[in-house]
């Protein structure tokens, strides 16, 4: 009767582990893909700066802020099933491994591109900051 009840414990730990690994495999890949939704949001949000396109600006600027709040939901779940997977799977998976590896470089291309977004953002606005001068000398002469 031992081996039997030792089966099902191995089988229900097996089970919570298997469990574990997808969920947190979803999670990641999830992650992944709202960080990549970010970059491209990025990339349309500096095509509109280059246009001009201020109304385009304030839509992709609330879009941004929906997408950067899904992101820190997302890590809100990762970090407790990042722990779960380690408690759980010492030796690692090679697959989680390689979506954590990939998920952090795509962080550091957000990171590099949003400084890049905010440093276009910061110049076109400094751009119009010295043309305003010029614009009312224009329309009220002296």
């Amino acid at each position: 009767m031992a081996d039997f009840s030792d089966t099902l414990v191995m089988d229900e730990a097996l089970s919570q582990r298997i469990a574990v690994l997808r969920r947190y495999r979803q999670m990641l890949e999830l992650q992944r893909s709202r960080l990549q939704d970010y970059l491209d949001l990025l990339d349309t949000r500096e095509a509109a700066v280059r246009r001009d396109d201020f109304d385009g600006l304030e839509a992709y600027t609330f879009l941004e802020a929906q997408v950067i709040k899904g992101i820190m939901d997302a890590q809100q779940c990762l970090e407790p099933l990042a722990v779960m997977y380690r408690q759980m799977v010492p030796e690692g998976s090679q697959d989680i491994d390689e979506l954590q590896t990939r998920l952090e470089s795509l962080r550091q291309k957000v990171l590099i591109r949003n400084e890049e977004s905010r440093a276009l953002l910061k110049r076109q606005m400094a751009s119009l900051k010295s043309e305003i001068p010029s614009l009312s000398a224009r329309r009220f002469p002296n």
